[in-house]
């Protein structure tokens, strides 16, 4: 993921991305204590402590159910497609880079 955000809390998933969403005020404090209480139901079960990780918010904590449950790694998305597609060596040979960001699907 491309975020570090925690799972909880002031910059957590609920808080930070769940307006972008649609949600009132109201929700986002429900999302935030229905997140809360499962981290701390997979945490019991799963023996470890990932709500604070960061990237675990990503998804709306979908990065934290996979790491919890599943031992998968949160790791920054770009850097590994990046190193996966060679990217630094293909950019030696270019003389103009352009990217997109945010909302190009619009």
């Amino acid at each position: 993921c491309d975020v570090d955000n925690p799972l909880l809390g002031k910059l957590g998933a609920a808080e930070i991305f769940a307006r972008q969403k649609g949600a009132s005020d109201k929700q986002v404090k429900e999302l935030d204590s229905c997140l809360s209480n499962f981290a701390d139901l997979l945490e019991s079960k799963c023996g470890k402590s990932l709500a604070n990780a960061p990237g675990a918010g990503a998804a709306g904590g979908t990065a934290f159910g996979l790491a919890a449950a599943l031992e998968a790694q949160i790791i920054p998305g770009f850097s590994w497609l990046a190193a996966l597609m060679n990217l630094e060596e293909k950019l030696q040979s270019c003389d103009i880079v352009l990217s997109g960001e945010g909302s190009i699907d619009k």
